[in-house]
């Protein structure tokens, strides 16, 4: 979700920093984002901090796409493909997601590995 949101010049430390908001409203709760409606996630967006005018939509939308694809269970391989070093596989998933595209989708792989 940081990667998604942290695209077109928007820091990855400004989106890490509103972590606890998107926690707060639920943002980060792959069962209630992927029942709810982009409105809805636009709303919650915007009134966590994560406000991108026009664009807010955007990128509800593309949460919601990565909530569906979480609860669904689509990326549960996902950590074991970037600690085993099968970078190509992991983003070849990742860029499956509607909205992730490869630059999005490395760094993902690069956050990852921050966190490991």
């Amino acid at each position: 979700m940081i990667a998604m949101l942290s695209v077109n010049s928007y820091p990855v430390e400004k989106t890490r920093n509103l972590l606890p908001k998107f926690r707060n409203v639920k943002l980060t709760d792959s069962k209630f984002v992927a029942s709810s409606n982009i409105a809805t996630l636009t709303v919650l967006l915007s009134s966590s901090g994560y406000d991108r005018g026009m664009l807010t939509w955007r990128f509800a939308e593309r949460i919601l796409g990565l909530m569906i694809s979480l609860d669904s269970g689509a990326l549960d391989s996902l950590p074991v493909l970037i600690s085993s070093g099968k970078v190509d596989t992991a983003l070849e998933l990742l860029c499956s997601i509607r909205g992730i595209g490869r630059s999005v989708a490395m760094k993902v792989v690069e956050l990852s590995k921050d966190i490991q």
